[in-house]
C-alpha cells in the first residue's frame, strides 16, 4: 500500500514537471525597455549593449516568476497532505489494541502453571532448596513484570525492589511481603541460607498467594 501510494505521488510530480516545462518552453517574453529621461529613445551600438543586457536579466527574473505562478503548488501539497493522511490512518488501524485483562490472565495462568511444575518436582524433599527457591522467586518475579509492565528481568533483587514504586501498583500491593519474599530466596540461592521444610511450604504458599492476589 504504502509503495503505491509513493509511486502515484512520485508519478503526479513527474507530470506536474513536465506540463511546467512545456509551459515554460512555450512562453515567449518581451525583453523591457530601458529607462531614459530623454524621450525618444536613440537606438544606437551602446543603447543596444546595454538593452541586451537588461533583456537578459529581465527573461530570467521573468522566468523564476513564471515558474512560481503556474508551478502547481496547491496540488503537490495537496497531495502530499492526502498521503500523510493516509499513512497515519494505516498505522492507527495496524496498531494491535492490547487487552491489558487478557495479558493479566495469560501471565497468571502461565505462573500458575510454573509453581505447580513446580509442587510436582519435589525439590524440598530432594534437598535442593537453592533450585527450588531460583524457579520460585523467578516465577512470581516474571508474572509481576507482566502483570504491571515491569521491564527489569536483568536487575538484581534491590533494583528491582527500587522499580517497584514506579509501576503503576495497587495501594493494596503487598511490597514489604514480597520485599521479605525475594531476599529469603536471595539468601538461599546466593548465602548458602539452608530453610527447613515448614519454611519452604510457607514461601510457595507466599509465592501462590502474590500470583492470585497481586
Amino acid at each position: 500500500m504504502i509503495r503505491l501510494i509513493t509511486f502515484l505521488s512520485l508519478l503526479v510530480l513527474v507530470l506536474a514537471g513536465k506540463t511546467l516545462a512545456a509551459d515554460v518552453k512555450e512562453l515567449k517574453l518581451a525583453p523591457l525597455l530601458t529607462l531614459s529621461p530623454t524621450l525618444p529613445i536613440e537606438m544606437n551600438a551602446e543603447n543596444l549593449k546595454e538593452s541586451d543586457g537588461i533583456s537578459a536579466r529581465e527573461n530570467a527574473y521573468n522566468e523564476i516568476v513564471f515558474m512560481h505562478k503556474v508551478f502547481p503548488w496547491f496540488k503537490v501539497i495537496a497531495t502530499f497532505l492526502f498521503i500523510g493522511f493516509l499513512l497515519a490512518l494505516r498505522t492507527i488501524k495496524s496498531k494491535p489494541v492490547v487487552d491489558h485483562s487478557k495479558v493479566i490472565a495469560t501471565a497468571r495462568i502461565r505462573a500458575l502453571e510454573t509453581l505447580a511444575e513446580i509442587k510436582v518436582s519435589n525439590l524440598p524433599e530432594k534437598n535442593a532448596y537453592d533450585t527450588f527457591y531460583t524457579r520460585l522467586s523467578d516465577a512470581v518475579r516474571l508474572y509481576i513484570e507482566e502483570r504491571y509492565r515491569i521491564n527489569a528481568p536483568a536487575k538484581t533483587t534491590q533494583e528491582f525492589l527500587s522499580d517497584l514504586p514506579k509501576a503503576s501498583l495497587p495501594p493494596q500491593f503487598p511490597v514489604e511481603s514480597l520485599s521479605k519474599f525475594l531476599v529469603l530466596s536471595d539468601k538461599v540461592k546466593f548465602a548458602r541460607f539452608q530453610p527447613n521444610r515448614e519454611e519452604s511450604d510457607r514461601a510457595y504458599e507466599e509465592a501462590e498467594k502474590f500470583i492470585t492476589q497481586a
